[in-house]
């Protein structure tokens, strides 16, 4: 795979390209939990060429027409291994530095029955000044959705995947943008089935522990004025009031304690919550995989245990590049 990585300055100004690379290390990540290490990268080169060509806090790093780039935030020199690494914060990164923020006296930032590049465009605005740009296209698909000081990161691709689509990130060299867009989620399940017949290791398990399929929800009030609800769970169906056949020898019931609820349906709403959370599941965790580079963050593929006979489809939530002694590869995590 031909890659090449350029240097700009901190007005993208277009140094050089990067030749002596020893080691690299980029990863980009969607999950919501995931932390700004996880969309970073890191590149250590010998510290003469660094010399002839400084990399400086501020300057950035790229792989033009993909998202694989950044800004640099630290220069770090070792004198022992007479090299220097310089990394930084990846494009998509910096959605996690910034946060949504309802407008002043509203509750929430909300968009309706609007296209959905329209609404990357009404989160992001101007925010990045002129680094960051949306595609003015349309993407035909109009989406809804409320935030609520999420990051933009994570604010957007839950709401995009609610529609079935995904937040793309590419910077390109021609414009000297990074460009947001909304793309469709592809699903690849029938044509890639990751399992161990393609040697290809993993966790699979089935079941949970605490395992609950009834809870009581406590809501505001006193003694005998105390709100009470029931709520049960059959397979995944739910029921306000006991259902028919329920099994009291089954029956594993959690308590859900909210003095706080304004409301019966508040109350409601998070009971579903509590006794969702202790269904049974069934997942796969699959190790990193080497893939196509056009496979993007958020499409989806199938994973298999060819043992146990579970299979499903799986997200992908990270991508990683890395390059040592001249080999790139490109692997991605799903889950």
């Amino acid at each position: 795979m031909d890659v090449t990585f350029i240097h700009a300055d901190g007005s993208l100004a277009e140094i050089g390209v990067l030749s002596d690379i020893m080691e690299a290390d980029m990863e980009i990540c969607t999950k919501l939990d995931a932390a700004l290490v996880d969309n970073s990268f890191s590149f250590i080169m010998p510290e003469a060429s660094w010399a002839e060509e400084p990399i400086l806090e501020g300057h950035y790093l790229y792989w033009s027409g993909t998202e694989w780039g950044g800004v640099v935030t630290e220069v770090i020199h070792n004198t022992a291994a007479r090299t220097i690494q310089v990394q930084g914060v990846c494009w998509r990164g910096m959605l996690f530095q910034k946060v949504i923020c309802p407008p002043t006296g509203e509750a929430y930032k909300v968009v309706t029955d609007m296209d959905a590049n329209l609404a990357i465009a009404a989160v992001v605005g101007t925010s990045f000044g002129s680094l960051f740009t949306v595609d003015s296209s349309t993407t035909g698909t109009d989406i809804s959705a409320r935030w609520r000081y999420q990051t933009y990161a994570v604010g957007l691709h839950k709401a995009l995947k609610t529609y079935g689509l995904r937040l793309e990130v590419s910077f390109t060299s021609a414009d000297a943008h990074v460009t947001l867009s909304a793309q469709p989620v592809v699903d690849y399940s029938d044509e890639i089935d990751f399992s161990q017949d393609y040697g290809v290791d993993f966790t699979s398990s089935s079941g949970k522990m605490e395992q609950y399929n009834h809870c009581i929800g406590l809501g505001s009030g006193e003694l005998t004025e105390r709100t009470v609800l029931h709520l049960y769970r059959v397979d995944s169906t739910y029921y306000t009031t006991k259902p028919e056949g329920w099994s009291e020898a089954e029956e594993r019931t959690v308590i859900m304690d909210y003095p706080n609820a304004e409301s019966e349906s508040e109350l409601l709403s998070s009971m579903l919550d509590r006794l969702s959370s202790y269904a049974p599941t069934k997942s796969i965790d699959i190790d990193q995989v080497t893939v196509d580079e056009d496979i993007a963050l958020g499409d989806i593929v199938g994973a298999r245990d060819r043992l146990t006979g579970m299979a499903g489809k799986a997200e992908i939530v990270r991508k990683i590049l890395t390059i040592k002694d001249g080999q790139l590869k490109i692997e991605a995590k799903v889950e």
